[in-house]
C-alpha cells in the first residue's frame, strides 16, 4: 500500500508529500520503512528538539510496548522515535487512544517538537528539507553548507583504505564466531539447525565495524563473500571429520551416492540460509555505509 493511501486511511493531511498528524500539540508523520530487502512496515514518527535521554527512551518504549520502537536521528542525534503501527486501519479508535497515551507521556517528559533549524539552532526557517523521509524546517544556506561539508568528508574518507585489511580480518573472525552456535548444536544434538547460518553475516559485519574500516558501498559485498565462503567451508570440514572418523578419504566418503546426496543437500542449505542472513542484514549494513549517507544528502538537497 502506498504511503498516501496509508495517510488517507488514518485521516491525515499531506505535508510535503508525507502524511502528517497532530496529537495534543505533538506533530507526527507516517512513513514506510524497509526492515530488510523483503519486509516493509508502517511507522509513526515523532521528531523532538533534542537528543532523547536513556530515561526518556525507556519510558517511551514501555508506553509503546510491542511492536518495539526504533530510535532515529533526524536533524539531531537520536531525537526521533519511530513506532510501528500497533493497530490496523479497522481499529482507528484504539490507534487514537494509543496516540493520546503517548502524547500524555511526551508532555510529562517535557518534550517538544523540532521547530528550529537543526544546523544552526535558529527558528526563522526559510524552507523545508527531508531527512529519512521526514520534512523538517531548515535554512537553505545551512543545508547547502552542511551538504558541502559532509560530501567533502565522505569523498575524502571513501578514498582511504586505512584499517581495511584489519577490518576484513575482523570480519572473517566475526563470521567464524557466528558459526559457534551451529558448532555447539552439532556437538550437543549431533545435528545442526540451518537457520543458525543466518547469524554468520551479522557477526561478520559486527567484526568489520570493530576494525574501524572504511564504510564504503562495497562493504556489504565483502560481508556477503566472506559469509558465502565460511558456511560451505564448515560443511566441507564437517564431512572431512566424518571421513576421518570412518578412516577413509573425503573422496571415498563422497563416492557413496547417499553420502554425496547428503553432502550436496547440506551444502545447498548452508548457502540458502547464508543468503537469507545476508538479506536480513543487508539493509542494516547499507545504512551504515557512505552509500546511505550520499542517499540522505541527495534527498536533503532535492527537498529544500
Amino acid at each position: 500500500m502506498k504511503i498516501e493511501q496509508i495517510g488517507q486511511k488514518l485521516g491525515l493531511n499531506s505535508f510535503h508529500d508525507v502524511p502528517k498528524g497532530n496529537v495534543s500539540g505533538f506533530d507526527y508523520y507516517v512513513t514506510l520503512v524497509n526492515i530488510d530487502l523483503l519486509v516493509k512496515m508502517n511507522f509513526i514518527v515523532f521528531v523532538f528538539n533534542k537528543k532523547l535521554t536513556k530515561y526518556e527512551k525507556t519510558a517511551i518504549s514501555k508506553a509503546q510496548g510491542l511492536p518495539i520502537m526504533r530510535i532515529e536521528s533526524i536533524g539531531l542525534q537520536e531525537n526521533a522515535v519511530m513506532l510501528p503501527l500497533k493497530y490496523g486501519f479497522k481499529r482507528l479508535e484504539k490507534h487514537q487512544k494509543h496516540l493520546d497515551k503517548l502524547a500524555a507521556l511526551f508532555t510529562r517528559l517535557e518534550l517538544k517538537n523540532l521547530s528550529h533549524c537543526p544546523f544552526c539552532g535558529n527558528e526563522d526557517n526559510d524552507t523545508y528539507g527531508k531527512l529519512k523521509g521526514i520534512p523538517i524546517a531548515v535554512h537553505k544556506a545551512c543545508v547547502d553548507g552542511y551538504v558541502e561539508q559532509v560530501e567533502t568528508h565522505v569523498e575524502t574518507t571513501a578514498k582511504t583504505v586505512k584499517n581495511l585489511p584489519k577490518s576484513i580480518l575482523f570480519a572473517i573472525l566475526g563470521a567464524i564466531i557466528g558459526l559457534i552456535p551451529t558448532i555447539l548444536t552439532l556437538s550437543i544434538f549431533s545435528t545442526y539447525f540451518a537457520l543458525l547460518f543466518a547469524l554468520i553475516p551479522l557477526c561478520s559485519f559486527y567484526g568489520y565495524k570493530k576494525g574501524n574500516g572504511p564504510r564504503a558501498a562495497y562493504v556489504p559485498v565483502i560481508i556477503t563473500v566472506i559469509s558465502m565462503i565460511i558456511a560451505p567451508t564448515f560443511i566441507v570440514l564437517m564431512y572431512m571429520m566424518v571421513a576421518d572418523y570412518e578412516q577413509v578419504t573425503l573422496s571415498t566418503l563422497l563416492g557413496d551416492p547417499e553420502m554425496m546426496s547428503s553432502f550436496q543437500y547440506d551444502l545447498g542449505i548452508s548457502v540458502l540460509f547464508i543468503a537469507i542472513g545476508v538479506l536480513i542484514a543487508w539493509k542494516n549494513i547499507y545504512k551504515q555505509t557512505h552509500a546511505q549517507v550520499k542517499k540522505d544528502l541527495k534527498e536533503l538537497k532535492n527537498n529544500n
